[in-house]
């Protein structure tokens, strides 16, 4: 198989040696001499972006200017960090638009979404869900709706910490330790259903750093490179099984946000030319033909980071009756297309079907860098 290398690739390995915490109560004695429980924080949770973004909100609110450690210290928040690394979001036009707001009461100027003024419409309320996140118990909440999804051998990973922050849109990631979340998505997201937010974002942490742990090339492997874009797909359709069936119920706060991934003929007409496309690309491999490389295979095959099919192919996997089969081996990317592909063959040419040619590609890439579980 030829495949089309990419430029240099920064990849991010996953550590996975931290510790479990649990929430401590302790008895202190206050001043008058009686004693209390007293619940410490736990460290897991890291709300020092959040707590610093309302400190410099409530200053502004004030009709004060906050000094200039305090806007430095907002900057080097987990999120501003990110975009400040991309040189994609100029901290002068970020402390403008923070005044405007804050100070002038003013509304977005093209009218659309803004995300300092939603932040600003809940200031309060996030300030005691900042408080109210320092015992950790939305961990405990996610690991219900976690491991389910695990096979029994992944069931005794440690949960990710989680740290919280102003992001310019609602977004969450979970590739890595600490899980990282937009303040405001989780408040909406928590007060919905506590924990099934950082549940989505912890499966991803825990089953891709399983994935890399089975991989029998490095990560620059060029093979590795063309299967990327497969663990995206693979990663969302199983996460997605988490969460989006609840969070796009009518009732939900987040069915607006989460609106582009429900079931309609739209979205599957668009999952179904992804996964067309991907077995086009996948039988000009299986003749020897180029492929493309990673970046350029995503913008072929899916959408929204992998959602796009992933969602209507994890569904469809569920629906059949072959969800556990990928469970089992939901380490190893190629198990959804191969479920996938079993669960579309059975049902009368609903569903897109990957060629005999196309599995075959599958199997051998899956051969070559995975580990299997049971090695002959």
């Amino acid at each position: 198989m030829k495949i089309k290398r990419a430029g240099t690739m920064k990849v991010l390995l996953l550590s996975v040696t931290i510790s479990i915490f649990s929430c401590k109560k302790e008895k202190v004695e206050d001043l008058k001499g009686e004693t209390k429980v007293e619940t410490k924080a736990d460290p897991r949770i890291d709300t020092r972006g959040l707590d610093q973004y309302i400190r410099v909100a409530e200053t502004l609110a004030d009709n004060k200017e906050p000094a200039q450690v305090e806007w430095d210290s907002l900057f080097r928040t987990v999120f501003y960090n990110r975009y400040n690394e991309f040189g994609v979001l100029k901290k002068e036009d970020e402390q403008k638009r923070m005044r405007q707001v804050y100070q002038q009461s003013d509304a977005s100027p093209s009218g659309e979404r803004d995300q300092h003024l939603e932040y600003k419409k809940k200031l309060p309320e996030l300030k005691k869900f900042s408080t109210s996140l320092k015992d950790g118990s939305v961990i405990a909440e996610a690991q219900k709706y976690v491991l389910p999804m695990l096979p029994e051998r992944l069931q005794g990973k440690p949960m990710p910490g989680i740290k919280y922050a102003y992001n310019v849109e609602p977004e969450a990631l979970g590739s890595d330790n600490p899980v990282i979340q937009d303040a405001l998505l989780s408040y909406n997201a928590d007060g919905y259903v506590k924990g099934l937010l950082t549940a989505h974002e912890a499966f991803h942490y825990i089953t891709i750093a399983a994935t890399f742990d089975r991989l029998k090339v490095p990560l620059d492997d060029p093979r590795v490179t063309l299967a990327f874009p497969l663990l995206n797909i693979s990663q969302e359709g199983m996460a997605d099984l988490i969460d989006k069936d609840i969070f796009l119920k009518q009732e939900s706060p987040l069915r607006e946000f989460f609106g582009s991934l429900a079931s309609t003929p739209e979205e599957e007409q668009l999952s179904k030319r992804f996964i067309e496309s991907l077995n086009a690309v996948l039988e000009k491999a299986s003749k020897g033909e180029e492929v493309p490389d990673a970046s350029e295979l995503r913008k072929t095959i899916m959408a929204q980071g992998g959602h796009q099919p992933g969602r209507y192919m994890g569904k469809l996997i569920k629906q059949a009756g072959l969800l556990n089969e990928v469970i089992a081996e939901v380490d190893n990317p190629f198990q959804f297309f191969f479920s996938y592909n079993k669960a579309a063959s059975q049902s009368s040419g609903k569903y897109p079907v990957f060629s005999t040619a196309a599995i075959g590609v599958l199997e051998k890439l899956e051969m070559e860098i995975i580990t299997p579980l049971n090695p002959k």
